[in-house]
């Protein structure tokens, strides 16, 4: 029986090779199409995740609930990243985030690489894997600078770069530093880019505003201690807040605002790392692409199969 339809549907398909080879065509295109969404889609749903510590990973964004309505930011200060490392109980490690400049020089040979300016905690929490040097703390001294697999190479093309003087953007001018470290180059899929990290207190103004919270410029992000809780972090750095930021809590009562469901008019809270690729309201966070788009891009993938396979039945 089940030779016979096989054997029909196999004359039937020569007989009519024109519309055959042409539905036959259809199919290959629409799964080809369909394929290449669904690779795409996933590609995006999967950003930030490749992070061994990716469940305990946040960037701390500030809420205030002003009069006009609610606004959002991400910049921080210099102390914002220690103070709450410091007296968070449920913060592990943080780190902020900050540009540096885009020179460095070796041998004369001055190139564009850009420098990100992080805390000593920062490899510590993100999934960038060491491949040369240091492996245990590469940025534990302010004179050491880790680069990635595709600076090392730009600039110093086949020589070993690890122990090697360069001289780089650090926040203040070309200063010296000391190649501690290599690190895998970043996935595509990450939120994080940078070719070069060095510690964010060699930028000029650290020491003059390492203790001043309203000279806000920079992301921070956050990593919580095993076992604890976003809320438990949100509801301990409220309480940092109201011992360092008293006045801004004044000053946006005077001007008319009012707390909002969780009896805020100002807060510092955490997106899990995992959403920040989708949450452009938070200024800063590098969200840049819509769940409810991706999910709309998916059900086209999934209706081209559909049609395919329909016209292909009906041949």
């Amino acid at each position: 029986m089940t030779s016979n339809y096989f054997k029909t549907t196999w004359r039937h398909l020569v007989k009519n090779k024109f519309h055959t080879a042409i539905n036959i065509t259809g199919l290959v295109i629409g799964f080809t199409i369909a394929i290449a969404i669904l690779l795409m889609v996933y590609n995006q749903l999967d950003f930030d995740k490749f992070h061994a510590n990716n469940n305990r990973l946040f960037q701390a964004y500030q809420f205030f609930n002003k009069q006009t309505g609610p606004e959002y930011s991400a910049g921080f200060g210099f102390p914002a990243a220690p103070v709450y490392k410091a007296e968070a109980p449920a913060i592990e490690r943080s780190s902020g985030f900050l540009y540096g400049g885009n020179n460095a020089v070796y041998k004369d040979k001055e190139l564009d690489v850009p420098v990100m300016l992080v805390d000593e905690d920062f490899l510590s929490m993100f999934t960038f894997p060491v491949v040369k040097g240091n492996k245990f703390n590469p940025l534990k001294n302010l004179t050491d600078i880790v680069i990635t697999e595709y600076a090392a190479k730009k600039i110093f093309g086949d020589e070993d770069p690890v122990g090697k003087s360069i001289k780089a953007s650090a926040g203040n001018g070309l200063q010296a530093l000391t190649v501690s470290a290599v690190v895998r180059d970043f996935p595509k899929n990450s939120s994080i880019k940078f070719d070069a990290l060095a510690r964010i207190e060699n930028r000029g103004d650290y020491p003059a505003d390492k203790s001043k919270w309203d000279h806000q410029h920079h992301p921070v992000f956050i990593q919580l201690k095993e076992g604890a809780t976003q809320l438990q972090a949100e509801s301990q750095m409220r309480e940092i807040n109201k011992r360092y930021l008293a006045e801004w809590y004044d000053d946006l009562k005077k001007e008319g605002a009012k707390p909002d469901k969780s009896g805020d008019v100002f807060a510092t809270r955490l997106l899990p790392l995992k959403d920040i690729h989708f949450s452009p309201q938070i200024v800063g966070s590098g969200g840049t692409v819509s769940k409810t788009q991706l999910y709309t891009v998916l059900c086209v993938g999934l209706l081209i199969i559909l049609i395919a396979c329909f016209n292909f039945i009906n041949i």
